[in-house]
């Protein structure tokens, strides 16, 4: 958690971690909280046929809260409002799930479906890294900040093929040979006067998007 709320970043930096002392350190810096959301098993008995509701009076029976530990409370009916509570406090979306629901291990079903808070920005295409056969691949996009041109990271989603051959006629007249940015290795660098819209879930550490799709250039 971070300034009380989940920090995936965080999450995926202590993941990798290997050293020992490292994870000693971390650990009391900022100690990891384990949230219970469903269970599976109690006393050798298989739970997974059993409906949501009832699995959750089981977890909730089973298990107590402490150091650590907590269980993942729900609200039932008010659905939008939580939704729209989770936009306003930046987190990244809330779970649906059917109250009679199964759990089926390891597959996605439509028992439960993830509703995630997207934002969407206009950027300038700076330029692109190319496929194996020179065509246009991941955008390279970027955003002006007091004059200063900052990068917002790469796009390969959603990008559509007129979108890539608009992109490829306009560098042949348009390319530049000075990078705008130092971090990308074998890219195609156009003046940034085209503008696109990139649809993400919030932004990165390093100023770049999550989960980035793009919806197309601008035509205004």
């Amino acid at each position: 958690m971070t300034d009380g709320k989940p920090d995936f970043y965080a999450l995926q930096k202590r993941a990798l971690m290997s050293d020992e002392f490292k994870i000693k350190l971390a650990a009391n810096k900022t100690p990891v909280q384990f949230v219970a959301y469903d269970i599976l098993y109690i006393d050798g008995k298989d739970l997974t046929a059993a409906p949501l509701m009832k699995r959750k009076e089981i977890l909730n029976k089973a298990v107590t809260e402490g150091h650590g530990l907590s269980i993942s409370w729900y609200i039932e009916r008010n659905g939008k409002a939580f939704f729209e509570l989770a936009k306003q406090e930046q987190l990244e979306g809330i779970v649906a799930k059917k109250k009679d629901g199964l759990y089926y291990i390891g597959k996605r079903t439509h028992e439960w479906v993830k509703i995630k808070v997207m934002q969407d920005e206009d950027l300038f295409v700076c330029g692109y890294q190319p496929d194996e056969n020179g065509k246009v691949k991941d955008l390279i996009l970027g955003y002006y900040d007091g004059g200063e041109l900052k990068s917002r990271g790469k796009v390969y989603l959603g990008v559509s093929e007129s979108d890539r051959k608009i992109i490829a006629e306009f560098a042949k007249k348009n390319a530049v040979k000075t990078p705008h940015f130092d971090k990308y290795e074998n890219a195609v660098w156009i003046k940034p006067q085209l503008i696109g819209t990139a649809h993400f879930m919030h932004k990165t550490a390093s100023d770049g998007m999550r989960q980035p799709v793009w919806k197309g250039l601008r035509s205004d």
